[in-house]
């Protein structure tokens, strides 16, 4: 197990970090040409909708390995104090909140709201997504509320958009948070 433990320590601050690095890229690159330069809603709703759609690529596979390899370390990393395994510990589950957040409130919410909005303006270019449910989200399927379809109703993309990039904020600082929180617990330890 000693072998893993070098790996798991640069794992538990490389993933994180990529994650909160693509995370602030979305909110920061991404969306702002598509909310200033976009020339009418349908335009901006389906570059949003082509964007969104490449999370999950990443986010998984991020998230999972941040996880695994900060609780490798709360649990089997030796020799290690109890502050640096409340730290591991603090990061593990400090990444992987990010997934209830993003499958429980963010997808039947502001996803599943911009996806119903991305449906509604396209569905002359024959453009329909198939349902799904919390249980099974899908960045292809409708897993949105009814209250998140008539807000999509009634508000412009764009404040729509706007408000997807504050909820997604929200969670490049919890990678960031949980890259420090692992940064700390490895680098405690070094002698200098």
């Amino acid at each position: 197990m000693d072998h893993i433990i070098p790996f798991a320590k640069f794992m538990g601050i490389v993933c994180p970090s990529l994650y909160c690095g693509f995370t602030a890229s979305d909110s920061l690159t991404f969306i702002e040409p598509i909310v200033q330069h976009a020339p009418n809603q349908k335009v901006m709703a389906k570059q949003w909708f082509q964007g969104y759609q490449y999370g999950p690529l990443w986010v998984p596979p991020l998230i999972a390995s941040s996880t695994i390899s900060n609780l490798i370390l709360a649990y089997t990393a030796a020799p290690i104090t109890p502050l640096q395994h409340a730290l591991y510990l603090a990061a593990a589950l400090a990444i992987f909140s990010i997934l209830p957040l993003t499958f429980f409130y963010m997808e039947p919410g502001i996803n599943g709201a911009l996806k119903w909005k991305v449906q509604s303006l396209c569905k002359d270019d024959g453009f329909c997504l198939l349902e799904t449910s919390a249980l099974v989200p899908s960045a292809h399927r409708h897993g949105s509320s009814r209250a998140s379809r008539v807000w999509a109703e009634r508000t412009h993309v764009r404040d729509l958009i706007l408000f997807w990039r504050r909820v997604n904020n929200f969670r490049w600082v919890v990678a960031a948070f949980a890259a420090g929180l692992s940064g700390v617990a490895t680098f405690s330890v070094i002698d200098v």
